[in-house]
């Protein structure tokens, strides 16, 4: 895995993004994660490459590691209020309801 900010990783983040840009503009849900939870977004993009560099330019990629799942057409999105921003944990559950960990546990 090339270094973050080295010539390398430049060239992979702008090969992800040309294939990347071929797909169509969707929403997706994702959530930023150090030891501890960092925040979750719902936010449109063309693919997880495209939405970490426009959140990053947005504001609204705090660190840590991001996962990003396209939502399927015709998912619920949260109410406008709760989109492209960085929601807490409490945002997060009034925007989907209560969180479950893949343990079946509340999350």
């Amino acid at each position: 895995m090339p270094t973050p900010g080295s010539a390398e990783w430049k060239e992979r983040v702008r090969k992800l993004l040309v294939e990347e840009m071929a797909t169509p503009w969707r929403w997706h849900y994702c959530s930023f994660a150090g030891e501890t939870f960092l925040g979750a977004l719902f936010i449109e993009g063309h693919g997880p490459t495209d939405i970490s560099v426009r959140s990053h330019h947005m504001g609204l990629n705090p660190g840590g590691e991001m996962m990003c799942i396209e939502l399927p057409d015709g998912a619920p999105l949260p109410e406008e209020k709760y989109r492209n921003r960085l929601l807490s944990k409490q945002e997060l559950k009034e925007a989907v309801g209560e969180i479950v960990k893949s343990d079946g546990t509340p999350g």
